[in-house]
């Protein structure tokens, strides 16, 4: 079966371009039935099919393969689309990938944010705290930390999904592999960059919503300078870092400080 590193490029890259809610010039966008359409039209496998046929290694193939992911992230804008991708195999795929791309950022950054729209579906994200997923998340995490922002947001906003009404998977993240002092140190690298300090504060206040005793853990990591940067960074983040269970990180903080004398 002949490859054809280009015409993979341009598919890859149209598909993308008609499912990105991009275009800011109106109130309504039709990119949701886009992806809706392209995925009832095979679109994931046809996309899989070319992550697969296109894993890196020459200019043409690197550029196959990354629009692919690029238009897989673009067609998981629902659950019924993300249930199709990890039934596909996309989400093991992505696991997959990541081990075998561990030092090519620029294959990582789309895995991870594939794999941070592919964790607002509540099996997906089971199965990723299990499956050997997460640990190549915190990997891409701590390897990117302080070159790639974007790698960043995407693992945390990932985390974030992970851990939101599910404690088992916030125990496995912040205690069973450190990820919540990850966080903290990720906001910490780039105090600028806006959307990670969003996505962090939500993964603090996911963490310990429903397991409080990750709290003074995440105090002594640096919680509170990290929810109070993320608040000073935009105003959109206010409500995030300042609502509970992320202010009662701030007030517990505030109760624990030395009087003056």
């Amino acid at each position: 079966e002949r490859r054809d590193a280009a015409l993979a490029t341009a598919a890859g890259s149209a598909v993308a371009a008609l499912c990105a809610a991009d275009d800011v010039r109106s109130a309504t966008s039709c990119t949701f039935d886009a992806a809706r359409l392209a995925v009832d039209a095979g679109g994931v496998h046809a996309l899989l099919a070319a992550v697969a046929a296109f894993p890196g290694g020459g200019e043409n193939e690197d550029d196959a393969g990354l629009e692919a992911l690029d238009a897989l992230r673009q067609l998981a804008k629902s659950d019924a689309a993300v249930k199709r991708i990890r039934e596909a195999g996309g989400a093991k795929a992505c696991r997959d990938a990541l081990k075998a791309n561990r030092s090519d950022q620029n294959r990582c950054r789309r895995l991870c944010g594939l794999l941070r729209n592919l964790a607002n579906n509540d099996d997906a994200k089971d199965a990723m705290c299990v499956d050997g997923t997460l640990e190549e998340l915190l990997g891409c995490l701590e390897r990117f930390m302080d070159a790639d922002a974007i790698v960043c947001e995407h693992v945390v906003a990932a985390l974030a999904m992970m851990a939101l009404r599910r404690p088992k998977n916030g125990t496995l993240i912040v205690e069973g592999r450190n990820g919540g002092a990850l966080v903290v140190h990720a906001m910490g690298r780039h105090p600028r960059h806006a959307p990670l300090q969003r996505q962090g504060a939500l993964a603090l206040r996911n963490f310990v919503a429903r397991s409080p005793e990750f709290t003074q853990p995440l105090l002594d990591a640096g919680a509170e300078h990290a929810l109070r940067q993320a608040a000073g960074t935009s105003q959109a983040n206010v409500d995030v870092a300042y609502r509970p269970p992320a202010s009662e990180m701030l007030r517990l903080r505030r109760r624990r400080r030395p009087v003056p004398r």
